[in-house]
């Protein structure tokens, strides 16, 4: 995983995981959880990025905000994936089975 989300941003996929949890228990609709994590995604990455990086230019901003996106996208994605596989894993107990 280290070779495509940057280490930096890992604490961006439980915080992710968090949201996405708060959303479940609110009255939003489950279909637009995942767009709503990666939009936030997306967002926290990219922020997090101008922040530590101060791109200069418009080559370094472009490349910061590509960056950002596709960091955001990839961190959502384990987070929705990390739910997922808890989600199932629960499933599997409840319907007697073990985790064999």
């Amino acid at each position: 995983m280290e070779e495509y989300i940057d280490a930096r941003l890992y604490i961006i996929i439980p915080v992710l995981y968090a949201v996405g949890a708060a959303l479940k228990k609110s009255r939003v609709s489950d279909w637009l959880i995942p767009f709503i994590i990666g939009v936030a995604g997306i967002v926290l990455a990219t922020a997090y990025i101008f922040a530590t990086d101060a791109p200069q230019g418009a080559s370094e901003v472009l490349t910061a905000l590509f960056s950002g996106i596709c960091q955001g996208m990839l961190c959502a994605s384990a987070s929705v994936y990390a739910n997922n596989l808890v989600k199932q894993a629960a499933k599997r107990l409840t319907d007697g089975g073990d985790l064999k």
